[in-house]
């Protein structure tokens, strides 16, 4: 699991980084679900078991973090196991974190 920086990467896990890797199955397309966020912490756990709710198979949940300040970087260490990938990159406004 790499939750630390890594250069520009920045912060990042999930099950792809674990090598479980979705795919599409005969006649039914994988669909991922990509949320955009930044200072999510209050909404995200709800929007991440929003998407793992859906009953449709197969269905991947993405999470790409625009260096928030607000314990969102702390949700998606705690819902990692849950969640595909999530990222959340270093970039100019989050080179203090």
């Amino acid at each position: 699991m790499n939750q630390a920086p890594t250069s520009t990467i920045g912060f990042q896990g999930g099950a792809r980084l674990r090598g479980q890797l979705k795919s599409a199955q005969t006649e039914r397309p994988l669909i991922s679900v990509i949320l955009v966020v930044k200072n999510s912490a209050a909404t995200l756990s709800r929007m991440i078991e929003s998407v793992l709710g859906q009953t449709y198979a197969p269905l991947e949940c993405i999470v790409c973090d625009g260096g928030s300040r607000d314990g969102t970087l702390e949700l998606l260490r705690r819902h990692d196991v849950r969640i595909d990938f999530w990222c959340s990159p270093i970039d100019a406004d989050s080179m203090t974190r």
